[in-house]
């Protein structure tokens, strides 16, 4: 899973978010809340789009 992660993100920001300590709760929040935010922003502009 480590490796896993290691993959995914870009090496520099791996390293500073192993720095800060609380590792597993940002990897969670870079994993499932951004993805989640950029879904439901894509969802408002085409929401926008269609009452236009």
């Amino acid at each position: 899973m480590i490796k896993f992660v290691g993959a995914r993100l870009p090496r520099p920001n791996f390293a500073k978010f192993s720095c800060i300590g609380s590792n597993s709760i940002l990897s969670f929040f870079v994993r499932f809340v951004s993805p989640i935010f950029l879904f439901i922003s894509v969802e408002r502009l085409e929401i926008r789009h269609t009452n236009y």
